[in-house]
């Protein structure tokens, strides 16, 4: 894309298949995510109710790291089966999202790829749509400030703007990401039961709270994790 390196390895690309389905069962006020290894190796299944008895379910999987040659369509068929027998499809999308934690280069000339296409998308969990109308936003700012001090030709600054306030997120974000996939399925529940018991009911919910228990239930299973890949290391 204009002569900018944008290829993506596989274990740096999210799998994606989500089905329109109505004739949906579930609670219109509850999303729902589902992780592990029987239903989604290296990635998650989603579930967002539109209202009127229809929901979009979707997975999205890490296929170089699910140590499986089935493919993202067949867990999501699996699950429908399993958890919405009922539910009828009326429409399929599948696409990729790259998860790399950014591109290093994404000015060229008079050229700038923001969002999904200069790969800023959340490494973890491969939303982009915040992403990149931040990533928009910051660009218009810095190409407003450009044209006004008559430094056009030097747009390529946008990327150490956007470096410097996103990049540290993105890298993050990918470190999250290659941990929580080292996790095996009884460590998920765990750390799943330690962020629901900081909590009582939904109406509790609170943001910051809810990271920092996600936070804290990391610590807690971390040393054996840390261990755990340490050796791995040392045997490959």
């Amino acid at each position: 894309m204009a002569g900018l390196p944008t290829i993506c390895q596989l274990p740096e690309i999210y799998s994606c298949v989500e089905y329109r389905v109505n004739q949906y069962s579930g609670r219109d006020d509850t999303i729902g995510f589902h992780v592990g290894s029987a239903v989604a190796p290296h990635g998650y299944i989603w579930i967002f109710p539109k209202g009127n008895s229809e929901a979009n379910v979707g997975i999205a999987l890490i296929r170089a790291g699910a140590g499986t040659a089935a493919s993202p369509k067949t867990y999501l068929d699996a699950f429908m089966r399993d958890y919405l027998p009922d539910a009828r499809i009326v429409r399929t999308v599948a696409g990729g999202i790259p998860i790399d934690g950014g591109l290093k280069q994404f000015v060229k000339g008079n050229v700038t790829l923001i969002g999904d296409a200069a790969h800023h998308a959340n490494p973890f969990s491969g939303g982009g749509i915040m992403n990149s109308m931040e990533d928009a936003d910051l660009y218009v700012q810095t190409l407003l400030r450009l044209i006004n001090e008559g430094k056009t030709h030097k747009c390529h600054v946008y990327e150490q703007i956007y470096t410097k306030k996103y990049g540290w997120i993105l890298k993050w974000q990918r470190r999250a990401q290659k941990l929580f996939y080292s996790l095996r399925d009884d460590e998920i529940d765990r750390l799943f039961a330690s962020v629901n018991a900081a909590f009582g009911t939904a109406d509790q919910f609170n943001e910051m709270k809810f990271y920092r228990a996600c936070f804290l239930a990391f610590l807690k299973i971390l040393p054996p994790v840390v261990k755990r890949n340490i050796q791995s290391r040392r045997q490959s």
